[in-house]
Protein backbone atom coordinates (compact mmCIF):
# COMPACT_ATOMS: atom_id res chain seq x y z
CA UNK A 1 0.00 0.00 0.00
CA UNK A 2 1.03 3.18 -0.62
CA UNK A 3 0.09 6.35 0.94
CA UNK A 4 1.42 10.16 0.51
CA UNK A 5 3.01 11.92 2.94
CA UNK A 6 2.81 15.38 4.53
CA UNK A 7 4.77 15.95 7.39
CA UNK A 8 5.13 19.90 7.44
CA UNK A 9 0.66 19.78 7.24
CA UNK A 10 0.48 16.54 9.80
CA UNK A 11 -1.14 14.78 6.65
CA UNK A 12 -0.80 10.97 7.00
CA UNK A 13 -1.81 7.98 4.66
CA UNK A 14 -3.06 10.70 2.30
CA UNK A 15 -5.02 9.65 -0.92
CA UNK A 16 -2.57 9.87 -3.96
CA UNK A 17 -3.20 12.39 -6.79
CA UNK A 18 -4.50 10.54 -9.76
CA UNK A 19 -1.29 12.54 -11.87
CA UNK A 20 1.38 10.80 -9.09
CA UNK A 21 -0.13 7.57 -9.75
CA UNK A 22 0.48 7.74 -13.40
CA UNK A 23 3.55 9.01 -12.96
CA UNK A 24 4.51 6.09 -11.10
CA UNK A 25 2.55 3.30 -13.15
CA UNK A 26 5.02 5.24 -16.32
CA UNK A 27 8.02 5.19 -14.22
CA UNK A 28 7.99 1.24 -13.82
CA UNK A 29 10.20 1.08 -10.36
CA UNK A 30 6.96 -0.35 -9.19
CA UNK A 31 6.55 -4.27 -9.92
CA UNK A 32 2.86 -3.98 -9.57
CA UNK A 33 0.79 -0.81 -9.10
CA UNK A 34 -3.05 -0.58 -9.42
CA UNK A 35 -5.11 2.01 -7.47
CA UNK A 36 -8.43 1.44 -5.76
CA UNK A 37 -11.61 3.92 -4.26
CA UNK A 38 -14.07 2.36 -2.22
CA UNK A 39 -17.43 4.27 -2.70
CA UNK A 40 -21.25 2.93 -1.93
CA UNK A 41 -23.08 1.48 -5.01
CA UNK A 42 -26.18 0.50 -5.42
CA UNK A 43 -27.01 -3.35 -6.18
CA UNK A 44 -30.44 -4.79 -7.38
CA UNK A 45 -30.92 -8.45 -6.95
CA UNK A 46 -34.52 -9.14 -9.02
CA UNK A 47 -37.06 -6.58 -7.52
CA UNK A 48 -34.75 -5.74 -4.24
CA UNK A 49 -32.13 -2.73 -4.07
CA UNK A 50 -29.58 -2.32 -1.28
CA UNK A 51 -26.67 -0.33 -0.70
CA UNK A 52 -23.28 -2.52 -0.91
CA UNK A 53 -19.59 -1.23 -0.48
CA UNK A 54 -18.05 -0.67 -4.21
CA UNK A 55 -14.77 -0.90 -4.32
CA UNK A 56 -13.35 0.50 -8.20
CA UNK A 57 -9.89 -0.94 -9.12
CA UNK A 58 -7.45 0.10 -12.04
CA UNK A 59 -5.54 -2.49 -14.45
CA UNK A 60 -3.32 -5.21 -12.42
CA UNK A 61 -4.91 -4.67 -8.88
CA UNK A 62 -5.71 -8.24 -8.31
CA UNK A 63 -2.25 -9.32 -10.22
CA UNK A 64 -0.55 -6.94 -7.85
CA UNK A 65 -1.91 -8.65 -5.11
CA UNK A 66 -0.94 -12.33 -6.56
CA UNK A 67 -4.46 -14.07 -5.22
CA UNK A 68 -6.58 -15.68 -8.17
CA UNK A 69 -10.35 -16.13 -7.82
CA UNK A 70 -12.00 -18.77 -6.35
CA UNK A 71 -14.44 -18.80 -9.17
CA UNK A 72 -14.16 -17.51 -12.48
CA UNK A 73 -11.44 -14.85 -13.45
CA UNK A 74 -10.35 -11.45 -12.49
CA UNK A 75 -10.36 -8.37 -14.48
CA UNK A 76 -8.25 -8.14 -18.05
CA UNK A 77 -7.16 -5.37 -20.14
CA UNK A 78 -10.34 -5.77 -22.38
CA UNK A 79 -12.65 -4.85 -18.87
CA UNK A 80 -10.82 -1.27 -18.42
CA UNK A 81 -11.65 0.10 -21.99
CA UNK A 82 -14.81 2.14 -22.00
CA UNK A 83 -17.70 1.32 -23.73
CA UNK A 84 -17.21 -2.35 -23.25
CA UNK A 85 -19.58 -5.10 -21.30
CA UNK A 86 -19.59 -3.81 -17.82
CA UNK A 87 -18.58 -6.73 -15.43
CA UNK A 88 -18.13 -7.56 -11.92
CA UNK A 89 -16.35 -9.27 -9.47
CA UNK A 90 -17.86 -10.33 -6.23
CA UNK A 91 -16.22 -10.58 -3.03
CA UNK A 92 -16.76 -13.86 -0.85
CA UNK A 93 -19.17 -12.43 1.87
CA UNK A 94 -21.16 -10.83 -0.89
CA UNK A 95 -20.91 -14.19 -2.78
CA UNK A 96 -22.28 -15.80 0.27
CA UNK A 97 -24.98 -13.71 2.07
CA UNK A 98 -26.34 -12.49 -1.23
CA UNK A 99 -26.08 -15.48 -3.83
CA UNK A 100 -26.12 -18.33 -1.74
CA UNK A 101 -22.77 -19.30 -2.73
CA UNK A 102 -24.49 -20.25 -5.56
CA UNK A 103 -20.94 -21.32 -8.41
CA UNK A 104 -23.71 -21.16 -10.88
CA UNK A 105 -23.63 -17.33 -10.34
CA UNK A 106 -20.54 -16.23 -12.85
CA UNK A 107 -21.79 -15.61 -16.10
CA UNK A 108 -25.07 -13.82 -14.57
CA UNK A 109 -26.39 -10.26 -14.44
CA UNK A 110 -26.83 -7.83 -11.65
CA UNK A 111 -28.11 -4.22 -11.30
CA UNK A 112 -25.38 -1.99 -10.33
CA UNK A 113 -26.33 1.74 -9.69
CA UNK A 114 -28.70 1.19 -12.63
CA UNK A 115 -26.90 -0.36 -15.53
CA UNK A 116 -26.39 -4.47 -16.18
CA UNK A 117 -23.01 -6.00 -15.40
CA UNK A 118 -22.00 -9.36 -15.75
CA UNK A 119 -20.11 -11.36 -12.70
CA UNK A 120 -17.26 -12.84 -13.84
CA UNK A 121 -15.46 -13.38 -10.96
CA UNK A 122 -15.93 -14.69 -7.14
CA UNK A 123 -12.87 -13.77 -5.01
CA UNK A 124 -11.64 -16.62 -2.27
CA UNK A 125 -12.29 -15.57 1.67
CA UNK A 126 -8.61 -15.14 2.01
CA UNK A 127 -8.50 -12.39 -0.04
CA UNK A 128 -7.78 -9.23 1.76
CA UNK A 129 -10.75 -7.09 3.07
CA UNK A 130 -11.73 -4.14 1.58
CA UNK A 131 -14.83 -2.80 2.61
CA UNK A 132 -17.91 -4.92 3.74
CA UNK A 133 -18.50 -7.39 1.65
CA UNK A 134 -17.88 -5.72 -1.66
CA UNK A 135 -18.11 -5.67 -5.29
CA UNK A 136 -15.56 -5.24 -7.56
CA UNK A 137 -15.90 -2.82 -10.55
CA UNK A 138 -13.42 -1.60 -12.96
CA UNK A 139 -12.15 1.73 -13.53
CA UNK A 140 -10.16 4.07 -15.70
CA UNK A 141 -8.26 7.22 -15.07
CA UNK A 142 -9.66 9.93 -17.29
CA UNK A 143 -7.70 13.51 -18.31
CA UNK A 144 -10.24 16.13 -19.21
CA UNK A 145 -6.81 17.98 -21.51
CA UNK A 146 -4.22 16.66 -23.60
CA UNK A 147 -1.60 17.33 -21.33
CA UNK A 148 -1.59 15.96 -17.39
CA UNK A 149 0.38 18.86 -16.41
CA UNK A 150 -1.00 21.88 -18.33
CA UNK A 151 -2.25 24.46 -16.26
CA UNK A 152 -6.20 23.99 -15.77
CA UNK A 153 -6.13 20.20 -16.13
CA UNK A 154 -8.56 18.19 -13.97
CA UNK A 155 -8.63 14.70 -13.07
CA UNK A 156 -10.72 12.19 -12.37
CA UNK A 157 -11.59 8.34 -11.69
CA UNK A 158 -14.42 6.66 -13.58
CA UNK A 159 -16.28 3.68 -13.63
CA UNK A 160 -15.76 1.91 -16.87
CA UNK A 161 -18.34 1.46 -19.31
CA UNK A 162 -20.98 3.49 -17.25
CA UNK A 163 -22.84 6.45 -18.52
CA UNK A 164 -20.77 8.72 -15.55
CA UNK A 165 -17.62 9.52 -17.80
CA UNK A 166 -18.98 13.65 -17.74
CA UNK A 167 -19.08 13.70 -13.52
CA UNK A 168 -16.00 13.33 -11.06
CA UNK A 169 -15.65 10.64 -9.01
CA UNK A 170 -15.52 10.87 -5.48
CA UNK A 171 -11.51 11.69 -4.22
CA UNK A 172 -9.67 8.88 -2.09
CA UNK A 173 -7.44 6.85 -4.50
CA UNK A 174 -5.38 4.83 -2.94
CA UNK A 175 -2.31 3.42 -5.07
Amino acid sequence: MVWSENASRDEHQFPVSAPDYRDWKAGGVFSHLAAFEEEGRNLRLGGRSERVDGIGVTDGFFEALAIPPQLGRVFGPQDMQPGQAQVAILGHGLWRSRFAADPAVIGTTVVLDGAPHTIIGVLPRSFPKYGKDPIYSPALLRAAADSDRAPGTTWCWDACGTDSHSKPRKSGWTA
